[in-house]
């Protein structure tokens, strides 16, 4: 299980036009999916549709969201200190994905090999989109398993976004049997 920022979403336009009737219902699609204010830059090609992550949207807070990330999802340390340290050196989104591409960091690192469903107006049919993306946290079944740490990042973050009541602090997530 990863969590990353997505950085260029690109969809089949063929198929887009046919499932949501035109370009500008997909794309209203997508703004209500992603909740985009404004943070993508839309490109279209007579064979795809993509979304680029804007240099203006990322560079301004890059460092202090991921910062802000590490801590919330990371309880320990882990190795993210460098990580932080090697970004601070940066100050582009461009910069910051060459160093993802380097994938020297397990928290810090290029996927391209996401596809994420896109409700269309079709009952039956969402339109699947690749997503590249910069991963912050990535976890298999066996480490959920044995440190529990992303369940404890979910723990936290229920309990942040509920914590106007008093039962958030009772809310647990982990694996049962």
């Amino acid at each position: 299980m990863t969590i990353g920022i997505a950085t260029r979403i690109v969809a089949d336009k063929e198929r887009a036009e046919r499932l949501f009737g035109n370009v500008d219902d997909f794309k209203s699609a997508f703004e209500k999916e992603f909740n985009q204010s404004g943070i993508y830059q839309m490109k279209e090609t007579d064979t795809v549709i993509s979304f680029e992550l804007k240099p203006e949207a990322a560079d301004p807070e890059m460092i202090d969201f991921v910062r802000a990330f590490y801590e919330l999802r990371y309880a320990r340390k882990r190795n993210c200190e460098g990580v932080l340290e090697v970004l601070s050196k940066e100050n582009t989104l461009q910069g910051w994905l060459n160093i993802a591409d380097e994938k020297r960091f397990e928290c810090f690192q290029t996927d391209e090999y996401v596809r994420y469903p896109i409700e269309s107006p079709s009952p039956f049919s969402n339109l699947y989109v690749s997503v590249e993306q910069i991963i912050l946290s990535i976890d298999g079944k066996i480490i959920m398993e044995c440190y529990n740490d992303l369940f404890a990042f979910f723990t936290r973050l229920l309990r942040t976004q509920l914590a106007s009541y008093r039962l958030a602090n009772s809310l647990l997530v982990y694996i049962s049997g």
